[in-house]
């Protein structure tokens, strides 16, 4: 694994991926989570330069205005980044869950359909035979 880079010597550099992201786990639940949560931030980053963008009228933010943004990230809005970004993998995971059951029950029911097809075609004797053969 490469080690993490020193990032503390640039001056306007900003720690919530590390927060979110780096200090989670490698292949855990909570890395995948943080990573979800740094969607959302980034998400809510680019909305709010866009808007300010189209209210001041301005192609370039001025860094003092991008800092007072990122105060707002302090460690209990990263706390709720955290627990939306769980509640949206749960959400997944449960209709994901639930289409895989659908499909599998759509598959048992086809395949149940299918033995049956087979069983009357091959007449009430094959089949009687089969089955007392099956049973004995």
């Amino acid at each position: 694994m490469v080690s993490q880079a020193n990032t503390s010597a640039h001056p306007v550099y900003n720690h919530i991926f590390e927060k979110l992201v780096v200090e989670a786990e490698p292949d855990s639940k909570e890395r995948l989570i943080g990573m979800l949560a740094y969607a959302d931030y980034k998400e809510e980053k680019y909305l709010w330069k866009e808007q300010y963008r189209l209210n001041q009228q301005v192609d370039t933010i001025p860094a003092d205005d991008v800092k007072k943004f990122l105060l707002a990230y302090h460690d209990g809005k990263l706390e709720k980044l955290r627990g939306d970004a769980e509640e949206v993998l749960y959400v997944f995971a449960e209709h994901y869950a639930e289409e895989r059951a659908e499909e599998a029950y759509n598959e048992a029911l086809e395949s149940e359909l299918l033995s049956q097809v087979k069983a009357q075609k091959d007449g009430w004797w094959t089949s009687g035979g089969k089955g007392a053969l099956g049973s004995f």
